[in-house]
């Protein structure tokens, strides 16, 4: 298994969250560095999509 640390934060102090990832060797195996980051990018954009919510609300 490939192991990555995903990382995501705010300005706020405190707000990082971290966690190490990993990833089978199978779907990385035989990728070129580019395509490598491509599906490395899908997994993070899924982690941090089930770490992070994002709403706004009208006051006024």
């Amino acid at each position: 298994m490939a192991k990555y640390i995903f990382h995501v934060s705010t300005n706020a102090v405190n707000s990082t969250v971290e966690e190490v990832f990993e990833i089978p060797d199978e779907e990385l195996e035989g990728l070129s560095e580019e395509e490598e980051e491509e599906v490395v990018g899908k997994y993070f954009n899924e982690w941090k999509a089930d770490k992070m919510a994002d709403t706004w609300t009208r006051i006024q």
